[in-house]
């Protein structure tokens, strides 16, 4: 695969495990004789493997193809941070629901209600559920991402869509993250070609989204620049590769501190898991 070769005429070819190991230090601002207000050598040198290997990969379609390199030269592919969400569940600015402390607005209680009546019948036929709390997570994430896009009538089919999918209990991968099953009936305009990655971050953990019997701190999906049918096989790539990054990322940081971090400095480090997933694609 593309992402195997040499960097430059005279670079050897670079170890996934050190390239992460390594790389980490940039995502957080911080390098041998660094500190995070100021970037040091190692760095500079980090920032200059993680374009280069942006460059040289033949697989830049699984992160977003960037329509300016400048993305690339701040740190901020595949994730940028307005793409990176934290969530938290006391906002005054939200409309509550008995047993949840998700909220959403009035508008949105209302596409919350419908889509609850709807499903209720076909909850019976599964051994998952979707609680009213996490319901209304739904409706409020994918309220983000409508509104990132300009598409407030995808809301209510998408929210609804998601939480379907979510009814087949398969979003929760290892290391308290999860990756739902997204699915889209119409492109949008991301801001890289192809593909826009996102990740909510939950500093407190998510008792109502498990990953493997753990609250989850780190839910992630991407978002296609077509509809999902007419990208199947890219799709299953683009989710594996996301897969694998989320599991190199909390692997190594632990599941809490990267939930914790600002958007800008978790942006960064996942990223570096990205591109560390593209130069070596299969797990360890």
């Amino acid at each position: 695969m593309g992402g195997r070769k040499s960097i430059g005429d005279d670079s050897p070819m670079i170890n996934r495990r050190n390239f992460l190991g390594a790389g980490v230090g940039l995502g957080l601002g911080i390098g041998n004789g660094g500190s995070a207000n100021s970037p040091s050598r190692s760095s500079h040198f980090e920032q200059d493997r993680y374009e280069q290997t942006l460059a040289a990969t033949d697989r830049l379609e699984l992160v977003g193809i960037p329509r300016s390199w400048t993305v690339v030269r701040q740190g901020f592919l595949p994730l940028s941070p307005e793409r990176v969400v934290i969530m938290r569940p006391t906002d005054s600015q939200w409309l509550g629901d008995p047993g949840s402390p998700w909220t959403c607005t009035r508008a949105d209680h209302a596409v919350r209600a419908r889509i609850a009546e709807r499903i209720s019948r076909e909850e019976r036929n599964w051994a998952t559920r979707v609680t009213p709390e996490k319901l209304s997570l739904i409706v409020r994430m994918t309220r983000y991402v409508t509104d990132h896009y300009r598409m407030p009538a995808c809301l209510e089919p998408w929210a609804e869509s998601f939480t379907h999918r979510e009814l087949l209990g398969c979003s929760d991968i290892p290391y308290c993250a999860a990756i739902p099953d997204w699915r889209q009936t119409v492109g949008v305009r991301t801001q890289n070609g192809t593909v826009d990655w996102w990740v909510f971050l939950f500093p407190d953990g998510l008792a109502c989204w498990s990953s493997f019997g753990f609250p989850a701190h780190i839910v992630a999906m991407p978002i296609f620049s077509r509809p999902t049918d007419e990208m199947l096989g890219l799709r299953i790539d683009v989710l594996k590769t996301m897969q694998d990054t989320l599991m190199w990322a909390t692997k190594h940081h632990g599941d809490a501190p990267l939930s914790r971090m600002d958007r800008v400095t978790a942006c960064r480090a996942i990223n570096r898991y990205a591109v560390g997933c593209l130069v070596e694609p299969n797990m360890e």
